[in-house]
């Protein structure tokens, strides 16, 4: 995980520290898509000293300080959620912690943002009282059951086949699943010539 950091303007700096976490497969750009508006601006013009989360196994947090290769078949995405929200997130506010000199910060999280922030929570309510003081959720996940994004319909399949390895030919699949197959296909096409 890296971070980025984003100090509020002269003669607006004080004490006011916010964490900005994005959702899946998002990289902190997220945060930037309004322009001059965006969050980290506007919070930047309030004074905020502005910290933000590039999550594991984006483009901006591919290095490891170990062996591990940001291959697609590699060690490296052996990680899961809950080894985001216990490892990642405490490590990451602690880190931002002791640089500003606050007890408590801000928290800000998008889609997978939230839902780190629930499991860290939940599994140590203790921690997020002593290191947050505000939290807001935006497009918060909480149960993804229905969901018809078609990056969650490629998983869900993918899923599928690496348990059940059963053939797919003749099988249709959405054009952004076909893209999303195609591209691994093309980085790992051992992974492929397994799966058809």
């Amino acid at each position: 995980m890296s971070l980025w950091h984003l100090l509020p303007k002269e003669g607006k700096q004080g004490t006011k520290v916010v964490y900005l976490v994005p959702g899946i497969h998002c990289t902190g750009w997220a945060f930037f898509q309004l322009g001059e508006n965006s969050l980290p601006f506007l919070l930047i013009e309030e004074g905020f000293d502005v910290w933000i989360a590039n999550n594991r196994g984006t483009s901006f947090s591919l290095g490891h300080i170990s062996k591990y290769s940001s291959k697609i078949n590699g060690d490296y995405w052996d990680f899961s959620l809950d080894e985001l929200a216990k490892y990642d997130l405490p490590a990451t506010i602690d880190f931002i912690k002791e640089k500003t000199g606050q007890e408590k910060i801000n928290y800000i999280g998008h889609s997978q943002g939230t839902l780190l922030f629930f499991m860290l929570y939940m599994s140590n309510p203790t921690y997020i009282e002593s290191s947050i003081d505000k939290y807001v959720a935006l497009g918060a996940v909480l149960n993804m059951a229905y969901s018809t994004s078609s990056i969650l319909e490629f998983v869900d399949k993918l899923y599928k086949i690496l348990d059940m390895k059963p053939m797919l030919k003749g099988y249709t699949f959405s054009r952004p699943t076909k893209n999303t197959i195609s591209f691994i296909c093309k980085v790992n096409p051992d992974f492929c010539r397994d799966l058809f």
